[in-house]
């Protein structure tokens, strides 16, 4: 070998891992690029398209949000068992005060958002609801149908109360399918009742999955109709 020739496989030694690195180099800063602009699709933040736009939610409302959830869903729950307990001729008299409880919890939380006298009226609304479950309860264990209608016609009537109220508090109507979300609460409740009374465990379990579900889908939308009431709350 030469030594031009030499000097030549040097250089081209030389190409070869002045090219390597480029490749590399590029090859990174795409793979990065790439990475980033899916981290934004996925998580709503970054420049990628698609990126959400909406804000992240600050502690004060997420806290809302799990104590919506959390009392609703325990509700759900304590009402199932109390009519159960009734339809097996038990003393419901432990559950009730656990329902007691968590209905003044409810009711605080609604006069935090409406105001202190809120919390009188919807607390006193939810416990005509408790009595009309009772009474519901005991209608269908004896199998009483004019009882049944009685207790029926009293829950549609509380919905509507608690709607009245919610209007009456908050002009806007920010709330305005609150009437209409308690009526389908009650509607699964019921329905559990009448499923339960005939032993029919499977379709009480999908009652109680339902109702679960459903307590969750209100209090997401008592949050969503507070915030837009009062959205100076959850600055």
């Amino acid at each position: 070998m030469t030594m031009r020739d030499g000097r030549y496989l040097i250089l081209v030694v030389i190409l070869f891992i002045i090219g390597a690195v480029i490749g590399w180099t590029l090859n990174s800063l795409y793979v990065q690029s790439q990475t980033a602009a899916v981290s934004g699709l996925v998580t709503g933040v970054g420049g990628g398209p698609g990126a959400s736009t909406e804000p992240q939610e600050n502690s004060v409302l997420s806290n809302f949000r799990e104590q919506a959830n959390s009392l609703l869903r325990e509700h759900t729950v304590l009402a199932g068992e109390y009519v159960e307990k009734i339809l097996d001729s038990e003393d419901p008299a432990v559950i009730k005060a656990s329902i007691d409880k968590n209905s003044k919890s409810i009711a605080d939380m609604m006069g935090n958002i409406y105001g202190g006298s809120a919390s009188a009226q919807f607390l006193s609304l939810w416990n005509d609801q408790i009595l009309e479950f009772s009474n519901y309860a005991k209608a269908v264990r004896s199998n009483n149908s004019s009882g049944k209608s009685s207790a029926m016609s009293s829950l549609d009537s509380i919905a509507s109360n608690i709607q009245n109220t919610v209007n009456n508090l908050d002009s806007s109507n920010t709330a305005a399918r609150m009437g209409e979300m308690m009526r389908e609460h009650i509607a699964l409740i019921l329905s559990l009742a009448d499923a339960y009374q005939v032993h029919n465990q499977p379709l009480v379990s999908q009652y109680e999955s339902s109702a679960f579900d459903q307590a969750g889908n209100f209090a997401d939308y008592i949050v969503q109709a507070s915030v837009t009431a009062k959205p100076q709350m959850f600055k």
